[in-house]
């Protein structure tokens, strides 16, 4: 997917209520694990923000976070609050672990949104199941890729053929 956005143009935000240092050494080393397999890896992560809570250090000790905290509340507020606001695109794709994830973009700022839910572990979380079907677009059940994503932006963004309409429920492999 990263490769995907690199080759289309498209910047990709990842906004967390995780550790922003954990978060970008974990993309740090897949770029140097070669784990992409692409000599691209290394753009892909320059078109790349990462939007997440980050500790303050002194003497290489951890004194502060900054503030305010990311949560999965207050993501929209963060996004387009007028101190970090970023001009996104009329079209956005949030993807999410959370039914609360999908409030992170203003609807009125964007002509389509996108939303695709995770939803880990079905033995576990089989009750959340209903909700996923009634607030996400797509969902990715267990630990599934991104594959779809993937897909999608090839068929959105390919100039093949700009006028052909793609029915995503009459592919094979996701």
């Amino acid at each position: 997917m990263m490769e995907s956005c690199h080759r289309y143009g498209i910047p990709m935000h990842v906004v967390s209520g995780g550790i922003n240092d954990i978060i970008e050494g974990c993309f740090e080393t897949i770029i140097e694990s070669n784990e992409i397999g692409s000599e691209s890896a290394i753009k892909c992560w320059e078109n790349m923000g990462v939007f997440s809570n980050e500790f303050h250090y002194h003497n290489e000790k951890t004194i502060s976070f900054s503030k305010p905290v990311i949560h999965c509340l207050n993501k929209k507020e963060f996004l387009y609050n007028e101190n970090t606001f970023k001009k996104f695109r009329k079209n956005v794709i949030i993807m999410g672990d959370l039914i609360e994830d999908i409030g992170m973009a203003c609807t009125k700022s964007h002509d389509n949104i996108l939303k695709i839910g995770f939803l880990n572990n079905l033995k576990k979380n089989g009750d959340k199941l209903g909700p996923y079907l009634e607030n996400y677009d797509i969902i990715i059940a267990g630990d599934g890729n991104l594959n779809i994503v993937s897909y999608l932006m090839q068929k959105l963004f390919d100039k093949v053929d700009n006028n052909v309409l793609y029915d995503v429920s009459q592919t094979q492999g996701f």
